[in-house]
């Protein structure tokens, strides 16, 4: 599967397609949802958090925050209620999710060193 898979969503009745491992995080204001890349392309769609995550692998795609969910790889840093992304880039990790989040992030750096 080697990172060959996309996300895809509608534009207008358009279908567009972006490459999840270039997607840093999605983050949802009212109905729309933003698509923020390692690119520096952002891309907008109407849509919500639940359908966002339906589509992606929970592996890759953590639900940090009721308006945010991130791709675990560009990660750098975890603080109680905050992520640091690897482009510099802070965001907010809810207080019911935070528990979770740190749990996965030790488990990822127990995986990574066997």
């Amino acid at each position: 599967r080697g990172g060959r898979s996309f996300f895809e969503y509608e534009i207008s009745r358009k279908k567009f397609q972006v490459k999840e491992d270039e997607i840093m995080y999605f983050e949802c204001m009212g109905r729309k949802v933003e698509i923020a890349t390692a690119k520096g392309r952002n891309a907008e769609f109407y849509g919500t958090m639940e359908e966002v995550e339906g589509k992606l692998n929970s592996d890759n795609f953590w639900r940090i925050h009721k308006s945010y969910i991130v791709n675990a790889s560009y990660i750098l840093e975890f603080r109680t209620e905050e992520i640091c992304l690897t482009n510099g880039e802070i965001l907010p990790v809810s207080r019911r999710r935070s528990r979770g989040i740190q749990e996965r992030i030790l488990e990822e750096k127990i995986r990574r060193r066997k």
